[in-house]
């Protein structure tokens, strides 16, 4: 089973809007050959952004508040310890997160559209592939 860390960029894209993301979300209510990662801190981070006021419109479409689509990811995802870990070729230390929680998970694929993430291609050498959600879409045949 091939096992995904998505980032919050990933999850706030898949849970407002249709697209390659939503997609991959909406394949985690059927029978699938992946399961999707993530952290305590990572859903309070998901939490913090969906309540931006920014968000408001799109969230509203769903008739859900914050706390239900957090709750959802919660249900349809396997919540991780996270490791810590150094990298100096991260661009953004923000993203640190994302890549302890891929390690402690041990994922395979880590799924994002933050480009100081996809420049990296995979991560310090361990086999995690950064890749898109239309990448991911590829490689888990769902496109």
């Amino acid at each position: 089973m091939i096992r995904i860390v998505g980032d919050n960029n990933f999850l706030i894209s898949g849970l407002l809007w249709q697209g390659p993301s939503s997609r991959i979300l909406a394949a985690l209510l059927g029978p699938r050959a992946f399961e999707m990662l993530t952290t305590e801190f990572l859903l309070g981070e998901l939490l913090n952004s969906l309540r931006k006021e920014k968000f408001a419109d799109a969230l509203s479409a769903f008739a859900g508040s914050p706390e239900e689509r957090v709750a959802w990811i919660r249900s349809v995802m396997v919540v991780v310890q996270p490791v810590e870990v150094v990298s100096r070729e991260l661009r953004d230390p923000n993203d640190l997160p994302v890549l302890a929680a891929a390690v402690g998970g041990h994922a395979d694929l880590i799924v994002t559209g933050d480009k100081d993430l996809l420049v990296l291609k995979s991560f310090q050498g361990i086999g995690i592939g950064i890749v898109t959600p239309v990448d991911l879409l590829h490689t888990l045949g769902l496109d």
